[in-house]
């Protein structure tokens, strides 16, 4: 069976109505989301089910902007479905690192073959430079994603394609493309704690699968809205 997936940092603050648009004309059969603002005025990842009629799990931590979520979005039934913190949540919070990161994964029923997704937004660290926490939280997302059978991961992972997490996640798993020579981050000026990033200069979102599925294509998709751009792949299960 040949299927779409899409992952996307949606941005917490990108206008839900833009997202919906966005992913309507997509028209994936599952989608990998980061960053839904769960709170009231609007839970997206309500929204996002109720508008395009489709099944969704998430997965949910506390940030300093209110509650954001991890969801996996996906046309065909969730059977089943788990969260796991990869990093807990600091007590008092200073930084974007001492926010709480979540893993959360989906069992879905592809018409009698199951076919599993993880995806996760792992911590930022300045600059993207990996300290011993970033090593430690990729540690325990591999944890998670090793000894898999009809697999999918993806996620913005904070890390560019030489980090250590990156090379840990390839050790499990297989790169769905397309090439780290094209980058995701960013479509709009950053700046904190000194680091400033004006352009299209980063790589940190992936899509990576067990061996025993087989990549048709992927791309990155053009998009106005996000600061992220967001991979398209299709695969056969």
């Amino acid at each position: 069976m040949k299927i779409k997936i899409l992952q996307w940092n949606k941005w917490f603050k990108e206008d839900p109505e833009n997202v919906i648009d966005f992913l309507r004309k997509i028209d994936a059969d599952i989608y990998s989301l980061q960053e839904l603002n769960i709170e009231s005025p609007t839970n997206e990842f309500d929204l996002i089910k109720r508008e395009l009629g489709i099944n969704g799990v998430v997965g949910i931590t506390e940030t300093d902007f209110g509650k954001h979520a991890n969801g996996i979005f996906s046309r065909f039934e969730i059977k089943n479905s788990f969260t796991s913190f990869i990093k807990d949540p600091a007590t008092d919070r200073q930084h974007f690192s001492d926010e709480g990161r979540i893993y959360v994964e989906a069992e879905i029923d592809l018409d009698g073959k199951i076919l599993n997704i993880g995806t996760t937004h792992m911590s930022y660290t300045d600059a993207f430079v990996e300290n011993q926490e970033k090593k430690e939280e990729a540690d325990k997302l591999v944890k998670l994603i090793k000894n898999k059978e009809s697999y999918i991961f993806s996620g913005d992972l904070n890390a560019t394609e030489d980090s250590y997490t990156v090379g840990e996640v390839e050790k499990q798993l297989v790169n769905c493309g397309p090439d780290y020579s094209q980058k995701t981050w960013t479509t709009k000026p950053f700046s904190y704690n000194g680091f400033e990033e004006n352009g299209l200069n980063w790589r940190l979102d992936y899509i990576f699968a067990t061996k025993d599925i087989q990549v048709i294509s992927s791309k990155i998709m053009e998009t106005d809205y996000s600061d992220h751009l967001p991979i398209l792949a299709e695969i056969e299960v």
